[in-house]
Protein backbone atom coordinates (compact mmCIF):
# COMPACT_ATOMS: atom_id res chain seq x y z
CA UNK A 1 0.00 0.00 0.00
CA UNK A 2 2.77 2.39 0.95
CA UNK A 3 4.45 1.85 -2.54
CA UNK A 4 1.11 2.77 -4.03
CA UNK A 5 0.89 5.19 -2.16
CA UNK A 6 4.51 6.47 -3.40
CA UNK A 7 4.16 5.51 -7.08
CA UNK A 8 0.87 7.71 -6.94
CA UNK A 9 2.91 11.20 -5.48
CA UNK A 10 6.02 10.54 -7.96
CA UNK A 11 3.18 10.43 -10.71
CA UNK A 12 1.60 13.58 -9.66
CA UNK A 13 5.27 15.38 -9.05
CA UNK A 14 5.60 14.83 -12.74
CA UNK A 15 2.78 15.63 -14.00
CA UNK A 16 2.84 18.94 -11.91
CA UNK A 17 6.39 19.54 -13.24
CA UNK A 18 5.05 18.79 -16.90
CA UNK A 19 2.18 21.47 -16.54
CA UNK A 20 4.69 23.81 -14.92
CA UNK A 21 6.87 23.83 -17.80
CA UNK A 22 3.90 23.79 -20.25
CA UNK A 23 2.25 27.00 -19.00
CA UNK A 24 5.84 28.77 -18.73
CA UNK A 25 6.44 27.86 -22.45
CA UNK A 26 3.03 28.94 -22.97
CA UNK A 27 3.95 32.27 -20.94
CA UNK A 28 6.74 32.78 -22.92
CA UNK A 29 4.75 32.08 -26.51
CA UNK A 30 2.29 34.70 -25.85
CA UNK A 31 5.11 37.28 -24.28
CA UNK A 32 7.02 37.20 -27.68
CA UNK A 33 3.56 37.44 -29.59
CA UNK A 34 2.61 40.83 -27.64
CA UNK A 35 6.16 42.27 -28.23
CA UNK A 36 6.23 41.50 -31.92
CA UNK A 37 2.47 43.02 -32.20
CA UNK A 38 3.30 45.57 -29.79
CA UNK A 39 6.04 46.71 -31.94
CA UNK A 40 4.77 46.34 -35.33
CA UNK A 41 1.89 48.64 -34.25
CA UNK A 42 4.56 50.90 -33.48
CA UNK A 43 6.23 51.16 -36.38
CA UNK A 44 2.55 51.02 -38.69
CA UNK A 45 1.58 54.50 -36.24
CA UNK A 46 5.00 56.03 -37.18
CA UNK A 47 4.54 55.43 -40.59
CA UNK A 48 1.30 57.19 -40.71
CA UNK A 49 2.11 59.69 -38.76
CA UNK A 50 4.94 60.62 -41.23
CA UNK A 51 2.89 60.31 -44.09
CA UNK A 52 0.81 62.42 -42.77
CA UNK A 53 3.27 65.00 -41.96
CA UNK A 54 4.32 64.81 -45.60
CA UNK A 55 1.40 65.03 -46.75
CA UNK A 56 0.29 68.10 -45.19
CA UNK A 57 3.63 69.84 -46.08
CA UNK A 58 3.07 68.99 -49.82
CA UNK A 59 -0.38 70.65 -49.65
CA UNK A 60 0.57 73.92 -48.06
CA UNK A 61 3.18 74.06 -50.76
CA UNK A 62 0.64 73.69 -53.49
CA UNK A 63 -1.63 76.12 -52.50
CA UNK A 64 1.15 78.66 -52.32
CA UNK A 65 2.18 77.88 -55.84
CA UNK A 66 -1.43 78.24 -57.21
CA UNK A 67 -1.62 81.65 -55.09
CA UNK A 68 0.99 83.10 -56.71
CA UNK A 69 0.41 81.62 -60.25
CA UNK A 70 -2.78 83.45 -59.92
CA UNK A 71 -0.78 86.60 -59.00
CA UNK A 72 1.65 86.14 -61.76
CA UNK A 73 -1.17 85.52 -64.02
CA UNK A 74 -2.92 88.53 -63.51
CA UNK A 75 0.90 90.92 -63.26
CA UNK A 76 1.17 88.98 -67.04
CA UNK A 77 -2.39 89.81 -68.43
CA UNK A 78 -0.97 93.85 -67.16
CA UNK A 79 2.15 93.33 -68.89
CA UNK A 80 0.55 92.38 -71.80
CA UNK A 81 -1.68 95.59 -72.16
CA UNK A 82 1.60 97.69 -71.34
CA UNK A 83 3.22 95.55 -74.35
CA UNK A 84 0.34 96.23 -76.76
CA UNK A 85 0.12 99.62 -75.94
CA UNK A 86 4.23 100.49 -76.28
CA UNK A 87 3.41 98.57 -79.46
CA UNK A 88 1.14 101.17 -80.74
CA UNK A 89 3.72 103.83 -79.70
CA UNK A 90 6.10 102.22 -81.84
CA UNK A 91 3.78 102.13 -85.00
CA UNK A 92 3.07 105.46 -84.48
CA UNK A 93 6.92 106.62 -84.48
CA UNK A 94 7.28 104.28 -87.23
CA UNK A 95 4.48 106.37 -89.05
CA UNK A 96 6.15 109.90 -88.32
CA UNK A 97 2.89 110.58 -86.02
CA UNK A 98 4.91 110.50 -82.86
CA UNK A 99 8.18 112.50 -81.26
CA UNK A 100 10.73 109.40 -81.34
CA UNK A 101 12.95 110.64 -78.10
CA UNK A 102 10.14 111.60 -76.29
CA UNK A 103 7.95 108.51 -77.07
CA UNK A 104 11.07 106.26 -76.63
CA UNK A 105 11.58 107.23 -73.10
CA UNK A 106 7.77 106.69 -72.32
CA UNK A 107 7.85 103.52 -74.04
CA UNK A 108 11.42 101.92 -72.72
CA UNK A 109 10.07 101.77 -68.82
CA UNK A 110 7.31 99.72 -69.54
CA UNK A 111 8.95 97.57 -71.66
CA UNK A 112 11.61 96.65 -69.27
CA UNK A 113 9.03 96.71 -66.31
CA UNK A 114 7.19 93.54 -68.68
CA UNK A 115 10.27 92.23 -69.51
CA UNK A 116 11.05 91.31 -65.85
CA UNK A 117 7.48 89.89 -65.29
CA UNK A 118 7.72 87.76 -68.01
CA UNK A 119 11.07 86.14 -66.35
CA UNK A 120 9.83 86.34 -62.62
CA UNK A 121 6.71 84.34 -64.11
CA UNK A 122 9.12 81.69 -66.21
CA UNK A 123 10.95 80.88 -63.26
CA UNK A 124 7.65 80.57 -61.26
CA UNK A 125 6.51 78.13 -63.70
CA UNK A 126 9.25 75.77 -63.53
CA UNK A 127 8.88 75.68 -59.67
CA UNK A 128 5.41 75.15 -60.09
CA UNK A 129 5.80 72.56 -62.73
CA UNK A 130 8.47 71.14 -59.95
CA UNK A 131 6.73 70.87 -57.25
CA UNK A 132 3.86 69.47 -58.76
CA UNK A 133 6.40 66.60 -60.04
CA UNK A 134 7.04 65.93 -55.81
CA UNK A 135 3.27 65.89 -54.78
CA UNK A 136 3.27 63.51 -57.78
CA UNK A 137 6.19 61.32 -56.90
CA UNK A 138 5.46 61.65 -53.15
CA UNK A 139 2.11 60.28 -53.95
CA UNK A 140 2.87 57.23 -55.86
CA UNK A 141 4.85 56.42 -53.08
CA UNK A 142 2.51 56.96 -50.52
CA UNK A 143 -0.38 54.58 -52.08
CA UNK A 144 2.60 52.18 -52.92
CA UNK A 145 3.62 51.96 -49.06
CA UNK A 146 -0.51 52.03 -48.27
CA UNK A 147 -0.63 48.54 -50.70
CA UNK A 148 1.96 47.05 -49.09
CA UNK A 149 -0.08 47.31 -45.92
CA UNK A 150 -2.25 44.67 -46.33
CA UNK A 151 -4.10 41.96 -44.63
CA UNK A 152 -4.82 38.05 -45.45
CA UNK A 153 -8.67 37.33 -44.83
CA UNK A 154 -9.52 33.57 -43.81
CA UNK A 155 -13.50 33.72 -43.97
CA UNK A 156 -14.76 30.38 -42.93
CA UNK A 157 -18.61 29.25 -43.83
CA UNK A 158 -21.07 26.66 -41.50
CA UNK A 159 -24.12 26.19 -40.98
CA UNK A 160 -26.17 27.32 -38.25
CA UNK A 161 -28.09 24.09 -37.17
CA UNK A 162 -25.09 21.69 -37.34
CA UNK A 163 -22.27 23.84 -37.30
CA UNK A 164 -21.18 21.57 -40.32
CA UNK A 165 -18.77 23.43 -42.48
CA UNK A 166 -20.17 24.60 -46.09
CA UNK A 167 -17.56 23.87 -49.01
CA UNK A 168 -18.75 25.26 -52.75
CA UNK A 169 -19.91 28.76 -51.33
CA UNK A 170 -19.25 31.44 -53.31
CA UNK A 171 -17.62 34.21 -50.96
CA UNK A 172 -16.92 38.15 -52.31
CA UNK A 173 -14.95 40.52 -50.58
CA UNK A 174 -15.12 44.26 -52.35
CA UNK A 175 -13.51 47.25 -50.93
CA UNK A 176 -15.85 50.20 -50.17
CA UNK A 177 -12.97 52.85 -50.23
CA UNK A 178 -13.23 54.04 -54.54
CA UNK A 179 -8.92 54.67 -53.59
CA UNK A 180 -8.19 50.65 -53.23
CA UNK A 181 -10.43 48.63 -55.48
CA UNK A 182 -9.63 45.36 -54.05
CA UNK A 183 -13.15 42.76 -55.37
CA UNK A 184 -11.75 38.89 -55.65
CA UNK A 185 -14.69 36.00 -55.31
CA UNK A 186 -13.05 32.63 -54.37
CA UNK A 187 -15.36 29.13 -53.49
CA UNK A 188 -14.66 27.73 -50.07
CA UNK A 189 -12.68 24.42 -49.90
CA UNK A 190 -13.72 21.03 -48.37
CA UNK A 191 -13.38 22.77 -44.51
CA UNK A 192 -15.48 25.20 -45.56
CA UNK A 193 -12.81 27.71 -45.69
CA UNK A 194 -11.59 30.68 -48.29
CA UNK A 195 -8.18 32.76 -48.21
CA UNK A 196 -8.30 36.31 -49.72
CA UNK A 197 -4.53 37.72 -50.09
CA UNK A 198 -3.57 41.34 -49.90
CA UNK A 199 -6.56 42.86 -48.77
CA UNK A 200 -6.61 46.79 -47.79
CA UNK A 201 -7.15 47.66 -44.16
CA UNK A 202 -10.29 49.30 -44.88
CA UNK A 203 -14.29 48.84 -44.99
CA UNK A 204 -15.53 45.71 -46.95
CA UNK A 205 -18.27 44.24 -48.09
CA UNK A 206 -18.52 40.82 -47.71
CA UNK A 207 -21.08 38.66 -49.45
CA UNK A 208 -21.98 34.62 -49.00
CA UNK A 209 -23.99 32.50 -51.56
CA UNK A 210 -24.19 28.84 -51.00
CA UNK A 211 -26.75 26.65 -52.61
CA UNK A 212 -29.68 25.73 -50.22
CA UNK A 213 -28.69 28.63 -47.82
CA UNK A 214 -29.73 32.47 -47.31
CA UNK A 215 -27.39 34.73 -48.71
CA UNK A 216 -25.77 36.62 -46.72
CA UNK A 217 -24.43 40.35 -46.87
CA UNK A 218 -22.57 42.46 -44.49
CA UNK A 219 -19.23 44.68 -44.03
CA UNK A 220 -16.82 44.47 -42.07
CA UNK A 221 -13.62 46.95 -41.35
CA UNK A 222 -9.94 45.51 -41.42
CA UNK A 223 -7.31 46.75 -39.79
CA UNK A 224 -3.51 47.39 -40.77
CA UNK A 225 -2.85 44.67 -37.40
CA UNK A 226 -2.80 42.19 -37.36
CA UNK A 227 -1.86 40.83 -40.44
CA UNK A 228 -4.01 37.59 -40.29
CA UNK A 229 -7.61 38.08 -39.79
CA UNK A 230 -10.62 35.38 -39.45
CA UNK A 231 -14.25 36.48 -40.15
CA UNK A 232 -16.74 33.23 -39.61
CA UNK A 233 -20.18 33.42 -41.28
CA UNK A 234 -23.45 31.27 -40.45
CA UNK A 235 -25.87 30.61 -42.90
CA UNK A 236 -29.25 29.40 -42.44
CA UNK A 237 -31.18 26.80 -44.48
CA UNK A 238 -33.56 28.31 -46.79
CA UNK A 239 -37.43 27.34 -45.74
CA UNK A 240 -38.90 25.06 -47.95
Amino acid sequence: MALKEKELRDLLSDEAKKERRALRRATLLITLAALVGLLWLGFSAYKVVKLGHESSKLNTQIQQQKAELTETTQKLEVAKRALSDAEQTLKNIAAGKENPKAQAQKVLPTVIAASKVVNVSKDKATQSTQTSDKATQSTQTSNAEKKNVSSELLVEVEERETSEKISGAEVSVKSEDPGEGFEETQKTNSEGSVRFHQVPPVKIRLQVIAQGYNTYSGFFTLNSYPKFQIIKIVLAKMKQ
